[in-house]
């Protein structure tokens, strides 16, 4: 008997954030903490994102993440710099793991129930025309005999 097939789907999310550490303020003998805002806008925006082109209850397999960060390049650099630079490895902020673990966030109880589920993942970034993530998910099928 053939085992069911695995399902991928992909959705662009515009711009490229990472994941930021939480804020602590302390004032008048009170201590808080928050979340960024640039953080819970990306995070609303990958969500977003994904509901549109997938309305189905989290999967409860394991996962394959893949996310392609196309960052902006700057607008100092000049025609054929750019021309040379597009596709290339970008290295700079965020960083690639902060990139994931924002993705792997935001789409807890939402694609997956949670991301201890991603049992793989690979990112990559690139310098491009303009700042998007794109993000692939595999959703590997789950054994019977589980």
């Amino acid at each position: 008997m053939r085992p069911p097939s695995d399902r991928t789907v992909t959705f662009t999310v515009m711009g490229v954030a990472g994941k930021a550490r939480h804020r602590t303020v302390s004032r008048g003998g009170r201590t808080w903490s928050y979340t960024p805002k640039t953080t819970t806008d990306m995070e609303a925006a990958v969500r977003a994102a994904f509901r549109a082109i997938c309305a189905e209850q989290p999967h409860d397999g394991p996962v394959s993440l893949k996310v392609e960060a196309m960052m902006e390049m700057p607008a100092s650099w000049g025609p054929k710099k750019k021309m040379k630079m597009r596709g290339r490895c970008a290295m700079k902020k965020p960083d690639a793991d902060n990139i994931l673990k924002l993705i792997g966030d935001s789409l807890n109880t939402v694609a997956w129930r949670d991301d201890s589920q991603v049992s793989s993942s690979h990112i990559t970034k690139r310098h491009g025309d303009e700042s998007k993530s794109v993000v692939t998910i595999t959703f590997h099928s789950v054994d019977a005999e589980r």
